[in-house]
């Protein structure tokens, strides 16, 4: 019954649709004395009986209520008798009366996904616990129930394995020219080592943390927006695209203007300086490419469509394989093979992305499908009155002036778009900064421990690589849910969302980190045989195993920039990196060795988590009313 009506006006109801007449109950309808139920009723402190819901023919069982001694069986014969004449339709059929779990952790296996998630006023109030529900003993049983997810969660867990998959496959492609390459000998393998730096862990970590990001939260927003002052979409996409593509132009001529004087400063010895310089060089007209598909990337995940990028990454994999061989080995290109052919990639990646957002299929899909006006002309070019004298109507500067009015309306909101885009981009960039920093450090600092260590690093770096990145589509997806329900809902459904993605996450980050720790033995076993490297390594995985298990951070570090507080975010991270530079020198100086590198990252982490978690428990200070649209099923 709804929590507004006491246990007599409710039954009150039931005895009326049941057709029992006014005022009848639970006592009439079982044919039990009153006096037997109220005696019940005062030694257990139940409710008032008298006035209850009738139950037909068979076992009946009233609530399960803990702490009670067994309740006497009622007589059947009355039962039955009651039921046949307030029902006939259900004579001679027998029933039991079951208690079910609780409505709000069920839900109909026919039940639509559209459904509301709380009834509207005037509608049937919600039940609470339930109690007796008449069920068929022989057969025909109610509708089976199942659990159900909250409305949404599953399409942002596609979203979340989708970009996982497409996290974790890149640095798995980016494997093949290691593997090829490596097939040439130990020379061209060492010139992969600075130029990997360059374009991966540095280019490619500042690019994908700072202009995609800033992608995704901007398209997001304009795409969701339902304020008539919003950016058009069309517009902010285009602003990535040219902002990206220029940005890699400026970056592709830097580098090739002073190729060896950058591979110095990541280390490149006069041994490798040859081949390294051949592939740097090559390597570096992708660049441009490279960024544009990354900002594509990040606009498609604002569209909450995580397959397209998916499929580029393995496109563009599949034909850096391809190539590899073909050009390294069968046309003899040697290491500059190498390099062309994973720029073909990224620029087939990148324009068949392009191509599909601007003249293709998915141009609806960002806003492109409108109508464009054109810029108009002076007038006496449109009327014609300069044909006659072509030079006076062109001439005419007032004519001029007034074509120029008209057309920087649409210009400079544009600017502004791409101010916008800059600034937010910037913002990331301190983050994306960091992070560079931070695993460049302990690089540096696991390299003076000895050369075991110094295996063991990287052996361990790279397992934690491939968990992070998979970690890391929770911060993708929350940045999407969070900006797009900042701009077509309130804050606090962005709480609400982000506390379900937590959830979510810690699942993945515990399934995650429980086998990495107790399997670690055997996973260093798989990669290593050297003794010294598996000891070195397996110290190492422990706190490495921590650090996964605090990775559902990511969703507070994306929910937290979708919703603007990206400022917050990047400042955070500065803290963390003096913290984690404290603590590298004190275990250099303290000869902790690898472990001590280990234990300075995961001092990184539990500061993001401690400042991230906090800043997440402010804003729900800030909204409390969170969570009162649930209250009367408390209540109930």
């Amino acid at each position: 019954p709804p929590p507004e009506y006491n246990g007599v006006e409710a039954s009150a109801l039931m005895g009326e649709a049941l057709g029992l007449g006014e005022g009848a109950g639970l006592a009439e309808a079982l044919g039990a004395p009153i006096e037997e139920l109220q005696e019940l009723q005062e030694l257990q402190g139940l409710p008032d009986l008298g006035e209850s819901r009738a139950a037909p023919d068979g076992v009946a069982v009233l609530p399960e209520l803990p702490g009670l001694p067994e309740l006497p069986e009622l007589p059947e014969e009355g039962a039955a008798a009651a039921a046949a004449a307030a029902l006939p339709e259900l004579e001679g059929r027998d029933f039991t009366i079951e208690t079910l779990v609780p409505d709000e952790l069920l839900a109909p296996a026919d039940a639509d996904a559209d459904d509301e998630p709380f009834p509207q006023a005037g509608a049937e109030a919600p039940a609470g616990p339930r109690g007796p529900e008449v069920v068929d003993a022989e057969g025909a049983a109610p509708p089976r129930r199942r659990l159900r997810l909250p409305e949404g969660d599953g399409a942002l867990l596609l979203q979340v394995a989708a970009c996982a998959a497409a996290y974790v496959t890149d640095p798995v492609l980016s494997l093949v020219d290691t593997a090829f390459v490596a097939r040439m000998g130990t020379i061209p393998l060492a010139a992969m080592g600075p130029n990997n730096t360059v374009f991966s862990n540095i280019i490619g970590v500042i690019a994908s943390s700072s202009l995609s990001t800033a992608a995704t939260r901007l398209v997001a927003n304009s795409l969701s927006s339902r304020s008539g002052d919003s950016v058009d979409p069309a517009r902010m996409v285009s602003c990535v695209a040219a902002t990206t593509v220029t940005i890699g132009v400026v970056l592709a001529v830097a580098l090739m203007a002073a190729p060896m004087p950058i591979l110095r400063l990541v280390g490149c010895g006069d041994a490798i300086a040859g081949p390294a310089l051949e592939y740097f060089t090559i390597r570096a007209l992708g660049v441009p490419f490279a960024l544009l598909l990354l900002g594509l990337q990040g606009c498609y995940h604002a569209a909450t469509d995580t397959v397209t990028p998916l499929v580029a990454v393995l496109a563009a994999g599949g034909l850096n394989a391809f190539l590899d061989p073909l050009l390294m080995f069968t046309l003899g290109w040697g290491v500059a093979g190498a390099a062309a052919a994973t720029v073909v990639a990224q620029v087939v990646a990148a324009g068949w992305l392009a191509y599909k957002v601007f003249l293709g299929s998915h141009r609806a899909k960002f806003g492109f499908d409108r109508q464009q006006v054109p810029p108009p002309l002076p007038q006496s070019v449109i009327t014609g009155e300069a044909a006659g004298a072509p030079w006076r109507g062109l001439m005419d500067w007032h004519e001029w002036q007034q074509a120029w009015d008209r057309c920087k309306a649409p210009l400079l909101p544009a600017m502004g778009v791409f101010k916008a885009y800059l600034s937010e981009s910037l913002t990331f960039m301190v983050r994306a900064v960091n992070v560079v920093l931070v695993w460049s450090l302990t690089s540096t600092a696991a390299a003076l421990t000895g050369v075991a260590q110094t295996a063991a690093h990287q052996l361990v770096l790279s397992l934690f690589v491939f968990q992070g990145n998979a970690m890391t589509s929770f911060t993708t997806v929350g940045t999407v849910a969070a900006a797009r329900g900042m701009a077509s809902s309130s804050m606090r459904t962005v709480l609400a969302v982000g506390d379900r993605l937590l959830v979510y996450a810690a699942a993945v980050a515990g399934a995650l980190a429980v086998p990495t720790y107790f399997a670690r033995g055997p996973i260093i076993a798989f990669f290593s045989a050297d003794p010294a490297v598996q000891a070195c390594a397996e110290v190492a995985m422990v706190p490495m195993a921590g650090m996964v298990l605090l990775s559902w951070f990511k969703v507070l570090e994306g929910v937290l920039i979708g919703v603007g507080d990206g400022t917050f975010v990047a400042t955070a991270f500065m803290p963390a990196f003096a913290v984690t530079g404290a603590g590298l020198a004190l275990s250099h100086f303290a000869g902790w060795g690898l472990s001590g590198v280990w234990l300075s990252l995961l001092t990184y982490y539990v500061f993001l988590f401690g400042a991230l978690s906090g800043r997440w428990m402010y804003m729900h200070m800030k909204n409390p009313a969170l969570g009162t649209d649930n209250m009367h099923l408390k209540e109930a």
